[in-house]
């Protein structure tokens, strides 16, 4: 999942009607796998879902046989709609080339899926990564379809109406990953922080460039106040006295991790296995006092898929007191070793195409940060970079 497919870019940079033709397959046929979309002429406006009473059943893949459609009303996801955290670019370039109705069918229709998103009331999905996709797609399709399409007008105001929250957020927070998780799926539990994915974020401040730069004024005001964040974690030039006595800054080595610190909060471990939490506010005004909590949040992580043995063994050796604040926690020395060592193969996911959409611009933070990225970018490439983090880069 990028900005673009790589088929959509190569398309372009080549000029060649074979991988035209592939683009445009991958667009077509692979937006068919998701079977929510059907057609059909008259009562419905363009990009508009509908129920198909003639033909009920589709074809199910994963369990090779045919299923009956019907709508049940409940909190899972039915395993045939796309996640929107992992939604493409839809059918924008195929409809660029092309002008065809299939194309600009599925760009609207795609462009309004997330407006369906339950419980956000109108806004798009909170989730950073989410977020990205779903304003780059409702974006693309507000600026691409034609004046007299049914749902331009709807689709310019929904961009419109995000971009207000999001300067509103931007304002208080400083930043667009709201208040963060201490516990989310695939990732171990936290112990006294709840943190944000800043490599997820860079795809954020990418995507407010793309809406600024297909006429979203607003856009820009938010791309780079958002940006001023991942600026900090580059220069990496405040310092933190943390409770061990120790002065941190954040290492720019490690300015795209996976997990980044935003807030601390105070756990209540009870005995029968409820966890309480509460929040201790931002801790985003100090890019080191960030990196120090990201260090002891990552010393003492665990899984806790419920009241298990390796939660009770977790927790007989760690948590002495039922009450844990953010400072009874200390960091484990091997761990900072190897995090100082750096984690910077995120570097090329994610920022380097938000540090060269904010390089366009006359301002120097943007541009040491591009070269910073890019300066990794060719050690890696070139297998001089070493080994990080289990990952041997070689030539």
């Amino acid at each position: 999942i990028g900005a673009y497919a790589k088929w959509h870019r190569m398309a372009l940079a080549s000029d060649s009607p074979k991988l035209d033709g592939y683009a445009r397959s991958a667009d077509g046929n692979g937006l068919g796998a998701f079977p929510i979309h059907r057609r059909q002429t008259g009562t419905l406006a363009p990009g508009a879902p509908y129920d198909d009473k003639i033909h009920p059943l589709y074809w199910d893949a994963a369990r090779g046989r045919h299923k009956r459609v019907v709508w049940k009303p409940g909190k899972r996801r039915c395993p045939n709609t796309p996640d929107q955290s992992h939604t493409p670019s839809a059918a924008y370039y195929s409809y660029l080339a092309t002008g065809d109705r299939f194309f600009e069918e599925e760009l609207a229709f795609w462009a309004m899926y997330p407006s369906s998103n339950w419980p956000h009331k109108g806004r798009l999905p909170a989730n950073t990564r989410a977020l990205a996709w779903q304003l780059r797609n409702v974006t693309d399709a507000a600026f691409a379809l034609p004046d007299d399409h049914p749902r331009k007008k709807y689709l310019g105001d929904y961009v419109r109406s995000n971009l207000a929250w999001m300067a509103e957020a931007v304002d208080r927070d400083g930043h667009l990953m709201g208040r963060g998780n201490r516990k989310c799926s695939g990732r171990k539990n936290w112990v006294c922080g709840r943190r944000g994915s800043v490599w997820m974020y860079a795809w954020l401040i990418w995507s407010l460039d793309n809406s600024a730069r297909k006429g979203f004024a607003r856009a820009a005001g938010i791309r780079d106040k958002g940006a001023e964040l991942i600026f900090r974690l580059y220069e990496a030039t405040e310092e933190f006295k943390a409770p061990n006595g120790k002065v941190y800054r954040y290492d720019p080595r490690y300015a795209m991790p996976y997990n980044l610190a935003l807030r601390l909060v105070k756990v209540e471990f009870r005995d029968d296995g409820r966890e309480v939490e509460t929040d201790l506010g931002s801790i985003t005004d100090n890019t080191g006092k960030m990196y120090y909590y990201n260090l002891v949040n990552a010393s003492h992580e665990y899984w806790f898929p419920g009241n298990n043995d390796a939660y009770k063994a977790w927790k007989r050796k760690h948590v002495t007191r039922k009450l844990m604040r953010p400072k009874d926690w200390p960091v484990d020395a091997k761990l900072e070793q190897k995090m100082a060592s750096g984690a910077g193969y995120w570097h090329d996911y994610g920022n380097e195409e938000c540090s060269a959409a904010l390089a366009r611009y006359a301002n120097p933070r943007a541009r040491a940060m591009y070269k910073y990225v890019h300066d990794w970018i060719d050690r890696r490439r070139s297998g001089s970079s070493g080994r990080l983090h289990g990952i041997e880069y070689v030539k």
